[in-house]
């Protein structure tokens, strides 16, 4: 009966440990399950910890990718930045629409200052023409006032010289003076850049030359100006009167002979 009190009262026998050789490592304790951390510094340390109590090195810590929730985060400051620059600009308001009348108005108004503006451009280009014809007039008045003031001394000796004619007068004294005179003429339009076209001897020239008739000419070439009726004169390169001459033939053929 005590036997198998005692039976009953000892306690289990423990399960036999076997032995293990020196030098082997207990396999590590399986790690707690615990929530991923949120935090992207406190991750490493975790791994640092578990590895510690495993006995391994701790692995060098690597670039983990940030949580979307923390990208997210950072992303929001700058959406909450350009949130205000938008809140800023209000919405330009419609303008209402103008009515028929007020239409009309407004084009019966800009109608009248463009009347109005094409009045004084008329007006100026008027004044403009009236100018530009006075100042013309005199300019060739001026001209003209240039050319007479030139030729007055001319006229003036023409006019003493007839003065003294009388039944007296020796022709050849007469006409000494009036040779004298008709060289001051030449020289006087020579000084206002009048020269006279020459005329005699030289190849008949359609551009100052006016033939009135050809004639048959034992002294000139055929093509040649034989005679000189009337003098031209030239300013510069632009002709004030062709000269008036008679152009030869060359010589005349000899009659034929009489069957």
């Amino acid at each position: 009966m005590n036997d198998s009190k005692s039976a009953d009262t000892d306690p289990t026998p423990q399960e036999q440990v076997e032995p293990k050789p020196s030098g082997s490592v207990e396999p590590a304790d399986p790690a707690p399950a615990t929530d991923p951390p949120t935090d992207g510094d406190t991750l490493p340390e975790a791994q640092k910890a578990q590895a510690s109590d495993n006995g391994a090195e701790p692995a060098p810590d690597a670039a983990e990718p940030k949580p979307e929730t923390e990208a997210k985060a950072d992303s929001e400051p700058e959406a909450e930045q350009t949130q205000p620059e938008a809140k800023a600009k209000p919405a330009p308001e419609a303008k209402p629409q103008p009515t028929p009348e007020e239409r009309i108005a407004e084009l019966k108004t800009a109608l009248k200052s463009m009347r109005e503006k094409m009045l004084r451009v008329a007006a100026d280009f008027d004044n403009f023409r009236k100018r530009s014809s006075r100042e013309v007039d005199d300019a060739r008045s001026r001209g003209r006032q240039s050319s007479v003031k030139q030729l007055l001394p001319v006229f003036d000796n023409l006019e003493r010289a007839t003065s003294h004619v009388d039944a007296d007068t020796d022709a050849q004294s007469m006409a000494e003076g009036l040779r004298l005179v008709h060289k001051q003429f030449i020289d006087t339009l020579g000084k206002m850049g009048i020269k006279r076209v020459e005329s005699v001897g030289k190849p008949f020239d359609p551009m100052v030359h006016e033939s009135i008739q050809y004639n048959h000419s034992d002294e000139v070439a055929a093509g040649l100006v034989a005679q000189e009726l009337q003098a031209g004169y030239t300013e510069g390169e632009m002709l004030i009167r062709p000269a008036l001459v008679v152009v030869s033939k060359g010589p005349e053929p000899p009659p034929e002979p009489e069957p």
